[in-house]
């Protein structure tokens, strides 16, 4: 059923990228391919809970220079918001410049010093909460987050902290943000100027079992994902705090022809911050996927794959909630995993951001890499 959405996904777009010019892709251009592309509804698929379409697109510009087109669409069952599937939609279109001056010795963007010089969060902008996502303010935040003072080159890790940064946002934004910069990452080792990742969950309710479909080509290398998770527990009324059940996932990997299967612990989610009073580092599941994922298998941009599987898996049991009509334990299940301002519009992101660059002030001006952050933007 995936691998059908995914097709005619693929199809989609590129049916309706000829609404770009080939020279200069235009703010109005990018809010009138959004608004033909969330009105086709070929791609919909019956009987998921949430399902998360994305795809990138690379316009070069001139040598260096490029426009990226980056979207990401959630998809939420028919029950979940309405009585129909409801979209939300994050569509962004950045202008990046890569600063190398040595291009043929370079041949990594994660290598390349790069400036960010336009971005534009597009119109039809509602994030996951809809109104709650005020699009004027949060493309101010977004402008303030990426482009780069005085169009100066920054490097990837300072990048990086910007990503992290956004998930006080939009995590929609810092995701949608992230394939951008993959799909450049895949252009410069590959000439390959469009990216495209399709997913979904659905519960079997008797078997208390979650399957999670991912097939994506932002590595590069099409690969399809299916993840069996389970004894997947439902919200209940009066926890006070939920905590998944630990157990064996199994996953199964189709790439190249070939399948391949791995049984992995599951239940690691949520990484609890302190034990027995002390402080505590939690390898998750989705680690463990990256890791096979980048070193096992040799694949790029594995954060589009880790980043969906760990947001499909976690919030799936809260969409069931809503379809339910349990709100009460919706709100509380979501204010426990994310950050958005969408669910706390009363937020102050200027005294949270400052204080993140007081906490940690060497990712502005030195090479620092984030691997205690989780989870993983980019990699």
């Amino acid at each position: 059923m995936i691998s059908s959405k995914y097709k005619k996904f693929r199809t989609a777009v590129k049916r309706k990228l000829t609404l770009f010019k080939k020279e200069r892709i235009t703010e109005e251009q990018l809010d009138q391919f959004t608004e033909s592309l969330m009105a086709d509804r070929s791609f919909d698929v019956d009987g998921k809970i949430y399902c998360r379409d994305g795809f990138a697109f690379i316009n070069k510009i001139e040598s260096g220079v490029f426009q990226i087109v980056a979207f990401q669409i959630n998809s939420f069952g028919k029950g979940v918001f309405s009585d129909s599937i409801t979209r939300f939609v994050t569509p962004i279109l950045l202008k990046v410049k890569l600063h190398n001056k040595h291009q043929i010795m370079r041949q990594d963007v994660r290598d390349s010093l790069l400036s960010i010089e336009e971005y534009y969060l597009g119109k039809l902008y509602c994030g996951s909460k809809g109104p709650l996502c005020d699009r004027d303010k949060f493309n101010d935040f977004s402008q303030k987050l990426f482009k780069t003072t005085d169009n100066s080159p920054i490097t990837v890790n300072q990048l990086l902290y910007s990503l992290i940064n956004a998930n006080y946002l939009c995590h929609h934004i810092a995701e949608t943000t992230a394939y951008a910069i993959g799909a450049l990452h895949k252009y410069y080792l590959r000439n390959d100027d469009i990216c495209f990742m399709s997913s979904g969950s659905s519960l079997n309710e008797a078997r208390r079992l979650l399957q999670i479909d991912i097939i994506s080509d932002f590595s590069g290398r099409e690969i399809a994902n299916r993840f069996n998770v389970p004894n997947y527990g439902k919200i209940t009324e009066g926890d006070s705090e939920f905590a998944e059940e630990y157990n064996v996932l199994e996953w199964e990997v189709s790439i190249d022809g070939q399948t391949e299967k791995f049984l992995l612990p599951s239940g690691y989610q949520k990484a609890q911050l302190r034990k027995y009073s002390s402080g505590a580092n939690v390898i998750t599941t989705q680690h463990m996927i990256d890791f096979i994922l980048q070193d096992y298998f040799k694949l790029i941009n594995v954060f589009v794959t880790t980043s969906t599987y760990q947001t499909l898996e976690y919030l799936s049991r809260a969409m069931v909630a809503r379809r339910e009509k349990r709100m009460d334990e919706f709100s509380a299940y979501m204010k426990t995993a994310t950050f958005c301002m969408g669910y706390i519009p009363e937020r102050d992101l200027d005294s949270v951001l400052n204080k993140k660059f007081e906490q940690f002030p060497e990712f502005r001006k030195e090479f620092f890499y984030s691997t205690f952050f989780r989870p993983p933007v980019l990699k």
